[in-house]
């Protein structure tokens, strides 16, 4: 076992200074929104015992003792400070296939107009930090969305024909509405200013809310059709500790808060709306799944203060472990990733190892995590057992 670290990534929606405060280390000017720690191409975490190394030379070098290949998983702590994009993650075939095109097309792998780095699915699991981590995830039901924006357009009578033309959209299903949305700039660009701009207070809470998330949309994004695909989507708000699965081809984007994500080992994103990055809407709407839906996962609790979160996929499973004074005893076998969110605690793997928050630890395969103690939380991302 040996400690990995990286760079917090500075994108535009990330928080300013929350991962170093998780730290306890003082950066209110430093915009942080996602530490990632694995091995992927685009961001590989390096080895605190040697910078110059990054943990995916590391595995390439030590095939045997990191499983042989490539990590299925990569790990991230996010602080969400502002919306993400209203994106989507393709399956492994369809990653397969259109990675293959765009390769053949001659595009960069880094290059901004590029959907797809990389070959491999993105299903991931965002676990609560802090209570309030706010997002979209799934369709609504027909009928919500119906209902919601029949009270917008009794409520906003001036953009009740832009409404009424997402209303008749939607008539042959979500998916059409988000292709008509996506696809009709001025008309929604103008419903977009007349939800945002309103002052309007809706007496149904249900269409309330998502008025709510609209209007915290268009605080980054004035105008963007993102702001009315908004209100197609169920939003989610989870206590610490509560988790989402958002599975391939789930339209779904984070709005604000604290969180580790664990996801299949992949950049892929192919985005619709709220962002200045590249937008394919026709790719967009051709792996969207109108009928998926981002569950809760409910953890299996096998002993006090042990939490294992089983997505329904064989890339991950991520354990949580909470001690409080007693040792929690473990059995976890590597290859895996381990990151500590909060407390002092110690990791007893073939070594020992002290840790404080955000410090993230590589178990090495073969090796065995058998126990954490002292005071604090540990996330650990690991292959699922079935």
């Amino acid at each position: 076992m040996f400690e990995i670290a990286n760079t917090p990534r500075d994108y535009a929606w990330g928080s300013l200074g929350a991962l170093s405060a998780l730290a306890g280390v003082s950066r209110p000017n430093s915009r942080e929104a996602e530490l990632w720690l694995g091995d992927h191409a685009a961001h590989s975490a390096v080895l605190v015992s040697d910078p110059s190394t990054t943990l995916r030379e590391w595995i390439a070098q030590h095939p045997d003792r990191s499983g042989g290949r490539d990590l299925p998983f990569l790990v991230k702590l996010l602080a969400v400070a502002q919306p993400l994009s209203i994106q989507v993650h393709p399956t492994r075939v369809q990653a397969q296939v259109a990675f293959a095109a765009e390769n053949a097309q001659g595009i960069p792998v880094d290059s901004a107009d590029r959907n797809y780095r990389d070959d491999n699915h993105k299903p991931e699991i965002i676990i609560a930090l802090t209570d309030g981590f706010s997002a979209l995830s799934g369709f609504r039901p027909t009928e919500q969305i119906q209902a919601i924006l029949s009270a917008l357009s009794h409520a906003l009578p001036e953009a009740a024909g832009d409404i009424d033309a997402v209303r008749a959209a939607l008539v042959a299903g979500s998916a059409s509405a988000v292709t008509w949305i996506l696809g009709n700039p001025a008309p929604v660009s103008s419903l977009s200013n007349a939800l945002t701009n309103s002052t309007v207070v809706l007496a149904d809470s249900v269409a309330a809310d998502a008025l709510d998330v609209a209007r915290l949309a268009a605080t980054k994004y004035p105008g963007d059709p993102g702001i009315v695909v908004s209100l197609l989507l169920n939003h989610v708000v989870l206590a610490a500790g509560e988790s989402l699965f958002v599975p391939a081809g789930c339209m779904h984007a984070y709005l604000h808060g604290l969180g580790v994500e664990v996801m299949a080992s992949s950049d892929n994103v192919v985005r619709g709306g709220l962002t200045a990055k590249h937008v394919d809407v026709t790719e967009l709407a051709r792996i969207m799944d109108a009928e998926a839906f981002a569950p809760r996962v409910v953890p299996r609790s096998p002993a006090p203060g042990i939490d294992v979160f089983e997505p329904p996929i064989d890339d991950f499973a991520v354990t949580r472990v909470v001690v409080d004074g007693r040792d929690a005893a473990l059995n976890i076998e590597g290859p895996a990733i381990a990151v500590v969110t909060s407390g002092s605690v110690d990791l007893v793997a073939q070594n020992a190892e002290s840790a404080t928050p955000t410090r993230a630890f590589f178990i090495e395969a073969g090796e065995f995590l058998a126990q954490i103690a002292g005071n604090g939380t540990v996330f650990i991302a690991h292959r699922p057992v079935r």
